[in-house]
């Protein structure tokens, strides 16, 4: 064959990867009768013949049309090949492109040498194996969406930096946008790290190689990576601090992982650290595989696993009580028919076994209820005093006459006839009336999604935030205790619903999304269609109501039927004139907290609140600071709260007169004031006492017990006293046993100063 033959029947590209040869490779083909490889791909370069079959013209057009198809069956090629899509991409330069080759081949050629024993890996021809080949592609993988360290940006071609890392942006972007782009690129990793292994075991010290790989091998020698196993000495050798401390140390800026249930690349704040000893390495790896969001997900799935699964068995999968069907399956709970059986509930119990789950519903006799129900069932003085609670004129009555009915209502009642504390059975009434008001006006007395009225139904109902982007979303805790017309401009300021418990666990929950991997397990194919037609419709409605609900302002009564005479922020100032009255009919100085609780009407929480925010402004002062108990402390007027409460009475002229008017009507049994002793009274009278006790005994010695007898107090009480008041005023000292003492045991004996 001649020369020009030769010349024309030389290969321009590669039959695999469609690479473009240079002069240089085809003059090796000419000259050489040794294989040649492709640069790009490694794959061998044949020289077609040129000969052609003498035929006629018409077998030649076929053959033409021949030749067209199998061009045609090329392009298709180029366009599924992997390695072809990512080197031949025409959105990044090419200069990019072979630095990122270079970049990952010395990646590549670390991560060897920390696996491997690299030296004797050099020349030895051998294979990569499988397993070797998907550790390091493990390796590698992070480079789709981790920043690359700048150890491994030395010495780049015609390339900052900077520049690299633009280019490296668009990539990774285009890599989690595309599914199919970021698998072509999971091979194109995979032969680099083939033709990395194959460089360093076959080619490492051979003098003549295609010029792909001749290059990488140069850089690989002359780049040096003995310096990534030592500490950085400047600061720019490096993209985060302290990653080299890490025993696997990646070639990527440990700041975000990619999470293994929603493929998300997250910071590392979103991932929870593993507990023990693998924690406290540091590193990628003390980081779970799955986000902290992920991992409530698979737990709440779990879950709702195992309550479909009871459901089904125990309680033929609805309502012990309304029949509410699985469609509501998040809002069901396992309700104790005796509370003497109780041991534990269903959110201490539910990550245990299906077997201890189905013995625990057996030997505590439970009951499967949805939201609704449970909450109605749990809700006790909304069902004593439902009648009143829901009667239909309740808010045609103005406070005055509602309290009448309140009182009327507790006195009447069987249960709580004889219940001291009536006052806290009224302000547990009070919220219940308030929430009925509150709904009746905004939401029209029903569930905004399902329509359920709050006749039957006001325990279950709640309140959800249309807008979860909220800083601040009050709670109805904090709420039910506010006056109404403050509750209302809440709700409507923050854009509140009503929804019943069953609509609004149903909205909370993620068992919507995870509807199917949850249902089809444990029913039919028929039953799971039709449960999933009705479950589409329910979801659709739910949404649709939530989201076109909007506020009649002008139909909304801003009143407040249980409207207090003085705003809530001036209450004490009416308390402290009550204390002040009540001391003077009485003719004491000093009174307790339960006092207080007695003539305001309230619980022990509130009056407790009073009397601290009087001590904070310095209108009160506590008289025995030697009882830590605030039950039993005794608390008196000091000069500035006398000065307040002559102003306050010319300021409250009608007020005054009432509490005056209820305080005679009220028969309080107060404690004999003999007993209240102030501090400096202690100082007077304890000295006197204490001697005595020594001339009855005729040497200068006491015990707790001595005088506790005298005075007709607790031990506790007399001990505190003596360490907190007569002790640091050096008028008692702990001493040493008198040889004519009658005290045995390791007793403390005090003895009286000699100056008193």
């Amino acid at each position: 064959m001649s020369s020009e033959n030769k010349q024309k029947s030389l290969p321009r590209q590669c039959s695999y990867c469609n690479a473009r040869f240079n002069d240089d490779l085809r003059q090796l083909l000419e000259e050489d009768d040794e294989p040649v490889y492709c640069e790009l791909c490694g794959t061998e370069v044949r020289i077609h013949s040129t000969q052609e079959p003498e035929t006629k013209k018409k077998d030649i057009k076929k053959k033409h049309k021949k030749k067209k198809s199998k061009q045609k069956r090329k392009q298709e090629t180029y366009h599924l090949n992997p390695i072809t899509q990512i080197g031949f991409d025409p959105e990044f330069p090419l200069i990019f492109k072979e630095n990122l080759m270079l970049v990952l081949s010395r990646i590549t050629y670390l991560a060897i040498k920390k696996v491997d024993d690299i030296e004797a890996l050099k020349n030895s021809n051998r294979d990569i194996s499988k397993e070797l080949l998907d550790q390091l592609e493990h390796i590698l993988e992070p480079t789709t969406w981790a920043k690359i360290k700048v150890n491994f940006l030395g010495k780049l071609h015609k390339l900052t930096i900077n520049q690299f890392y633009e280019h490296l942006k668009q990539l990774q972007k285009k890599i989690q946008e595309n599914e199919q782009y970021r698998e072509h690129f999971i091979i194109f990793l995979r032969y680099i790290i083939n033709n990395t292994f194959r460089i360093i075991s076959e080619m490492w010290d051979v003098p003549e190689i295609p010029k792909f790989f001749h290059v990488i091998r140069k850089d690989l020698k002359d780049y040096g990576f003995d310096a990534y196993t030592k500490k950085p000495n400047s600061e720019n050798e490096i993209v985060e601090e302290n990653n080299d401390n890490h025993s696997e140390n990646y070639a990527f800026a440990q700041t975000q992982k990619k999470c293994g249930y929603c493929f998300k690349i997250l910071p590392l704040s979103a991932f929870d650290k593993y507990g023990g000893e693998r924690g406290k390495k540091g590193g990628l790896q003390s980081y779970r595989s799955i986000c902290k969001n992920c991992r409530v997900q698979k737990k709440s799935i779990r879950e709702l696993s195992k309550k479909l699964k009871l459901l089904l068995e125990f309680f033929d999968g609805k309502c012990s009580k309304c029949s509410t069907s699985l469609l509501y399956l998040p809002s069901f709970e396992f309700h104790h028919q005796k509370t003497a059986l109780k041991k534990k509930s269903w959110r201490k119990i539910n990550h245990k076994s299906y077997k201890i789950l189905s013995r625990w519903i057996v030997e505590e006799r439970i009951l499967a209820l949805c939201g609704n129900c449970h909450l109605k069932e749990q809700a006790k003085f909304l069902n004593d005093f439902n009648d009143l609670i829901m009667k239909s004129d309740l808010f045609h009555h103005n406070q005055e006459e509602i309290e009448k009915l309140l009182d009327k209502e507790i006195m009447s009642h069987p249960k709580y006839k004889n219940y001291r504390e009536k006052s806290k059975i009224k302000y547990q009434i009070k919220r219940w009336i308030r929430k009925r008001y509150i709904i009746e006006q905004l939401y029209n007395g029903e569930c905004v999604a399902c329509g359920l009225k709050i006749k039957d139904d006001l325990a279950s109902m709640n309140f959800h935030h249309k807008d979860n982007s909220l800083n601040k979303k009050s709670r109805w805790q904090d709420l039910q205790d506010q006056d109404c017309v403050d509750i209302l401009n809440t709700l409507i300021n923050e854009e509140c619903i009503c929804l019943c418990s069953n609509c609004h666990s149903l909205l909370h929950s993620n068992y919507i999304g995870n509807f199917k991997n949850i249902m089809q397990k444990f029913l039919s194919d028929g039953e799971f269609l039709e449960l999933n037609l009705e479950m589409a419709r329910l979801v659709k409605n739910l949404e649709q109501s939530v989201s076109n609900f909007f506020f009649n302002i002008d139909k909304i009564k801003f009143n407040s039927p249980l409207k207090y005479d003085i705003p809530p922020n001036k209450i004490w100032k009416v308390k402290i004139l009550e204390i002040y009255h009540l001391l003077n009919i009485k003719g004491i100085k000093s009174f307790r907290t339960k006092d207080i609780e007695i003539i305001s009407n309230n619980n022990y929480h509130n009056a407790y609140h009073t009397i601290s925010k009087l001590l904070e402004k310095g209108y009160l002062t506590n008289i025995s600071p030697y009882l830590k108990d605030m039950t039993q402390n005794y608390f008196s007027f000091t000069k500035k709260g006398i000065e307040k409460v002559n102003t306050l009475m010319t300021q409250f002229k009608e007020k005054n007169t009432e509490i005056l008017e209820k305080l005679k009507h009220i028969d309080i049994k107060m404690t004999n004031n003999k007993k209240r002793l102030e501090n400096d009274d202690i100082l007077l009278i304890y000295p006197k006492l204490i001697k005595k006790i020594i001339k009855k005994k005729g040497y200068n010695e006491f015990t707790v017990k001595d005088l506790a007898y005298l005075i007709e107090r607790t031990t506790g009480n007399v001990s505190r006293i003596i360490k907190e008041i007569l002790i640091p005023s050096k008028i008692v000292e702990v001493c040493d046993k008198h040889p004519n003492t009658k005290t045995k045991g390791s007793t403390k004996v005090y003895s009286l100063i000699d100056k008193i």
